[in-house]
């Protein structure tokens, strides 16, 4: 069985947030997508994996 809280764990803690290769500064895609939908301003919007703390 993988481990993956410690995959991920390791993952983190040795690379700088910035250079993997998902990082984006702005998330641009997503935000044009979410506007896109047209949602009401007060709409509930679940962004799963957004990111990490740093």
């Amino acid at each position: 069985m993988i481990d993956y809280k410690n995959h991920w764990d390791n993952v983190y803690s040795k690379n700088e947030i910035n250079k993997l290769g998902w990082y984006e500064e702005t998330p641009q895609p997503s935000l044009d997508l979410i506007r896109s939908c047209n949602l009401n301003k007060d709409a509930t919007i679940l962004d799963v994996g957004s990111g990490a703390i740093h």
